[in-house]
């Protein structure tokens, strides 16, 4: 008989057990970086205070499953965050960077202005809510 890791977690044998439960469970828990962090509470309260509906994860092809990080919708402008700088990022292999390209291509073709950002370069955000708001 095999054993699961699920019959080890549960087993009472004490401190090793809650050890590997704790691994096992960052693990599942996705890190998000202080600087995503601050670009979602940035455009949360840009979003209270000009009345607007922030979306995330919008599909905003017809015929493609192609999502934006986040977006206004009446607005018709997507924030992208380009995860670059982790271990694993699809947008630094040339399938996956030829993949953001062909996505950002046709939101500019669909009407949409798409604002691009790194963790080099996030804190532009706010001057790009500023000129929005002229």
């Amino acid at each position: 008989m095999k054993t699961q890791i699920s019959d080890i977690l549960s087993s009472p044998c004490g401190h090793r057990n809650q050890h590997l439960k704790d691994k096992v469970r960052k693990k599942r828990e996705k890190k998000v970086s202080k600087e995503k962090t601050w670009i979602v509470f940035r455009l949360t309260e840009f979003a209270k205070q000009n009345n607007l509906t922030l979306s995330r994860e919008y599909i905003f092809h017809p015929e493609r499953d192609w999502r934006f990080d986040w977006c206004f919708v009446s607005l018709k402008v997507a924030i992208e965050y380009e995860g670059i700088f982790s271990a694993k990022s699809r947008h630094t292999t040339p399938t996956g960077f030829t993949g953001d390209t062909e996505k950002y291509n046709a939101a500019q073709q669909e009407g949409w202005k798409v604002l691009r950002f790194t963790a080099l370069n996030y804190l532009d955000l706010n001057i790009e809510l500023n000129n929005l708001k002229s």
